[in-house]
This record gives C-alpha cells, sequence and structure tokens, in this order.
C-alpha cells in the first residue's frame, strides 16, 4: 500500500474545481448520467488507446490499489472507448476522460460537468502529441483522480439527500448535535448517552448462495483538551476501548477491533469544512471470530463546543469487493456538518 502519498480526497480543491467547471449544456434539459459506481469511460483515437505510453499512464492514474482495503482494488475500472465508437450511449456516461491529441492544440486541462448528462463529470486534455498528454496526465493524476473520486462521493451524498433515512439523521442530530446523510435502508441498532451505532445489513447473491453485507457508522465524542488526542496511536485505542465494549462479535466474549495482521492503520490530518480532522483507515478484525473488513475513522474538532466528535465507519462484504461500499460509508462520513 502507498501509505506516504496522500490518497484521502482532497475536498477544497474538489469543492474549488465543482464550481468553476465550464458547464456548456446548463441552459437545456439533460437527461440523468449512465454507467456503474467507480467506472471512466476513456475516450482517444484507436492507435492512442493502444499506446504503451497511455496505457501506463491510465493504470499508474486509475487502476492504482486502494490503500486500507484487505485484497487489491483499483480506484476506478476503466472501459477504452475508440473516438470513432464514442456514440450516444457512451456520451451519456456518468465519469469520462477524453484525449485530444493534434500537432495544432495547446497542451491544457479542462473540468467539465453536465456536458451530455446531468451529474456527469469529464475531464478533456488536449495536447499536441502523446508525450505530451501522457506528460499532462501524470503531472495532475492526483487532481484527476481525486476529481472523479469526490464526483462518485458527491452523487451518493446527493442520493441520500434525497432518499436517506431522515428519521436516523434527526436521532442523531438530537444526540450529538450534527448534520449526516444517511442511508435510506440504515438502522439505529444501538444508543446510549455518548454512542450511537449505525447499521446496514444487506443480503446479495452470488453462486447460487445468499451472502451477508454488513456497514455500519459507531458515533462517539470525547471532550477536547489538547492536539495530543488526534495522534493515530491515542485514537485507535480510543476506538477500540470503545468497540470492545459495545461492537459485539456473532459469538460469545467476540468484540470488534484493530487488525494489525495484513497491514498497520494509517492516519492523515487536514482541514474540511472548517475543522480539523484526523482520518484514520485500516482493518478490523472480531477478536475470537474470523470476521474482518476496512474502517475509515474522522474524529473531528469542534472547537466551539470543546469536544472531538468521531465518526468510525466500517465495511464487511468477505465474498466482494469493498470498494463501492466502502464508498458508501464515505458519503455518509464526509457529509457531516457540525
Amino acid at each position: 500500500m502507498r501509505h506516504n502519498q496522500i490518497y484521502f480526497f482532497l475536498i477544497l480543491f474538489c469543492f474549488s474545481i465543482f464550481t468553476s467547471c465550464k458547464n456548456d449544456k446548463s441552459k437545456k434539459p439533460l437527461p440523468g448520467y449512465t454507467g456503474n459506481a467507480g467506472e471512466i469511460v476513456v475516450v482517444a483515437k484507436a492507435d492512442e488507446l493502444r499506446s504503451s505510453l497511455i496505457l501506463e499512464a491510465l493504470s499508474n492514474t486509475f487502476l492504482r490499489n486502494i490503500p486500507g482495503l484487505p485484497q487489491p482494488e483499483p480506484e476506478f475500472d476503466v472501459v477504452r472507448i475508440p473516438k470513432k465508437d464514442f456514440s450516444r450511449i457512451f456520451q451519456l456516461h456518468r465519469n469520462i476522460l477524453i484525449f485530444e491529441i493534434d500537432k495544432l492544440n495547446d497542451n491544457k486541462i479542462h473540468y467539465l460537468q453536465n456536458q451530455w448528462a446531468k451529474g456527469q463529470k469529464i475531464v478533456e486534455i488536449t495536447a499536441s502529441s502523446v508525450p505530451q498528454a501522457v506528460k499532462l496526465l501524470e503531472e495532475n493524476s492526483e487532481n484527476i483522480l481525486n476529481y472523479f473520486k469526490f464526483a462518485e462521493i458527491e452523487r451518493l451524498i446527493e442520493r441520500n439527500k434525497k432518499l436517506g433515512n431522515k428519521e436516523v439523521e434527526n436521532q442523531l442530530k438530537k444526540q450529538f448535535n450534527i448534520s449526516l446523510t444517511i442511508q435510506k435502508d440504515a438502522y439505529l441498532a444501538k444508543q446510549d448517552s455518548n454512542f450511537a451505532w449505525v447499521r446496514i445489513e444487506r443480503v446479495r447473491k452470488k453462486g447460487g448462495y445468499d451472502h451477508r453485507i454488513s456497514q455500519g457508522l459507531i458515533l462517539f465524542e470525547i471532550p477536547y483538551r489538547d492536539t495530543a488526542q488526534l495522534n493515530l496511536q491515542y485514537l485507535t485505542h480510543l476506538k477500540d476501548s470503545i468497540t470492545k465494549k459495545q461492537i459485539p462479535g456473532p459469538t460469545e466474549g467476540s468484540y470488534m477491533t484493530t487488525s494489525y495482521k495484513l497491514e498497520k492503520p494509517f492516519a492523515r490530518k487536514y482541514q474540511l469544512k472548517n475543522k480539523y480532522v484526523t482520518e484514520i483507515r485500516g482493518l478490523w478484525r472480531v477478536e475470537g471470530n474470523f470476521m474482518g473488513g476496512p474502517f475509515v475513522h474522522l474524529a473531528i474538532v469542534d472547537e466551539k463546543n470543546s469536544r472531538i466528535v468521531n465518526i468510525v465507519g466500517y465495511v464487511y462484504a468477505p465474498q466482494f469487493n469493498k470498494r463501492d461500499y466502502l464508498r458508501e460509508i464515505e458519503a455518509m462520513l464526509y457529509s457531516f456538518e457540525l
């Protein structure tokens, strides 16, 4: 895993991009976007799509493994479409990367939205040659990747705003004075004076069998005294003490805790919505059982109320890839308002 690289969403960058994007079709009614979550359509001339330089740059940008997952999974699935085949069906896709390569072109990147479909995000790279196009992609790979990643999260947030579970949202607002957009199929499984456990349980078929998928949010708060409370070791110990007490496993005496077997948890600190945030990613397991999966922990400093609000999101989906389930969790986490 690439722990030393900044992988988390560059939220402020993305917000500035979204507010300054070109929107050529804004005056016309647009259909909704198509395509699967976590998918990007890449459009270029057929010979350009076969270029080893472009293939390598696409792989390094979009097919890199997501940090903090138990098995290798790419940031995005890439679908390559020759320009001559870029018909209406592909123009409506949710995420599109377009290469416009011609010797007369200036070397530029354009961030577009709602070009052919509502909610669509497009990056257009214009360049005078394949090497120049690759250079632009490589130099801006983090920004481009995060542009599409945040678009996926924003779509989920908007979905939850329209269709989410208002009852759970109101209960969390009343208890913690925090606003979150919560998925419609969530329910409040456990609650006490300083703790809440929101669960999402579903069944998905694979190989003719039903398989369980579990997602959840764990919320708790502590008084804010100093910045030492925001370091990795302190927050991990705090989380484990809470989950040992509050999140039981399927067998007697079992409980959720942090896993260190495959990799250690890692942290990043940043500002989001004018709040200092420590974000921890890693793997969880159940002591005394074989359950486990990825988690994301946000520790949010609420200076006005002298507290740290902790939200831990987790995924359990042993028979399936975790990426899209984790992004559903991230959408709920990043929707916070204090």
